[in-house]
């Protein structure tokens, strides 16, 4: 297939005209918000919560309007790509450091501070030369422990506890329609592509897995040998984070 000409929101805008479609026609059909439309066809893609996002709506807006969702995500990742080596390359400003001064003032408060640290030194020596000098006598008194001795029984022993799972996290997604994937272990893309009906795929992290797919009804998880059940409803896009200890 040809490399489509133009920017992202050309290529989207002029599909969309072309089909007579408005942005609440296709709101309506793809569930995606109209104000996530609008900011894919101007390319304001800082508008969009994530990147991650960005390349759902991306690929769910694409196939939607019959284009080549893997080509517009390329050209989405090559914009992308630039914008984070120019951060990277600004000047970070740093701020000027200035000597310290010692103030009159400053001096003022130290003296006072050393002189109420003697007073208080002093006053503590004396305090402790008095109690020592009035201690009272105390008598002694024995006391013959008469009762008998007592052995603790055994603790009983526990159960063995069953061996921890190799990974902390440790999720399978079953597809049961054609559907886009993308997962991200432990912050690393460790999967992103179409899958077809049927598929079974398997990942492990140590912290964090998320998941985010193009058709939520589509698609099971199960997390650590637990069904969690469909990601949602029909052709939703939808995000799920799993961490280690807990889920959302």
């Amino acid at each position: 297939m040809p490399i489509m000409p133009g920017t992202i929101g050309e290529i989207l805008k002029k599909a969309r005209e072309d089909k007579n479609l408005s942005l609440e026609d296709v709101e309506t059909a793809t569930k995606i918000k109209r104000e996530y439309l609008k900011a894919l066809e101007q390319e304001n893609f800082e508008k969009i919560p994530a990147p991650v996002y960005v390349r759902g709506y991306l690929r769910q807006y694409a196939r939607y309007l019959g284009l080549n969702d893997d080509e517009l995500v390329q050209k989405y990742n090559d914009v992308a790509g630039k914008s984070i080596v120019s951060k990277i390359t600004q000047p970070a400003v740093r701020p000027v450091k200035r000597p310290f001064a010692f103030t009159s003032g400053l001096l003022a408060a130290i003296a006072g501070f050393l002189a109420f640290a003697l007073l208080v030194g002093y006053i503590a020596v004396q305090i402790h030369d008095f109690a020592v000098y009035h201690k009272p006598v105390s008598k002694v008194v024995h006391h013959t422990n008469t009762s008998k001795s007592y052995t603790k029984p055994p603790a009983p022993t526990p159960a063995p506890t069953p061996p921890p799972p190799a990974y902390p996290l440790e999720l399978q997604i079953h597809l049961i329609g054609y559907t886009w994937i993308e997962v991200i272990a432990d912050g690393k893309i460790v999967a992103e592509a179409n899958y077809q009906a049927g598929t079974t795929l398997s990942f492990n992290a140590d912290k964090t897995i998320e998941v985010i797919t193009g058709k939520a009804g589509n698609t099971y998880l199960t997390l650590n040998g637990k069904s969690l059940g469909p990601m949602g409803v029909d052709s939703q896009v939808v995000t799920r984070t799993f961490t280690a200890g807990s889920s959302t």
